[in-house]
């Protein structure tokens, strides 16, 4: 198993998506799946939203979460 964290899929600027890193992390999980290893990726999506930014904003916990889970599913279609 490997936790991605959305921020892994971004560079310094820690928000959005960047095909140099989308590009290697796809490499990387595809050879270890090449050598015959079962693979299963969990992904976050804090390179769209941090949950801890909701507040500030006037936006509820389950609101937050919902709103990063849809960043983790923009990460999901990213990487398949």
């Amino acid at each position: 198993m490997v936790k991605l964290s959305g921020e892994a899929f971004t560079d310094e600027a820690d928000w959005g998506t960047v095909s140099v890193s989308l590009v290697h992390l796809a490499e990387e999980i595809l050879s270890v799946h090449e050598l015959g290893v079962q693979t299963t990726v969990v992904l976050g999506g804090g390179n769209y939203f941090r949950g801890r930014a909701a507040a500030a904003w006037g936006i509820g916990r389950t609101e937050g979460d919902t709103i990063g889970m849809l960043g983790t599913v923009m990460n999901a279609l990213l990487l398949r």
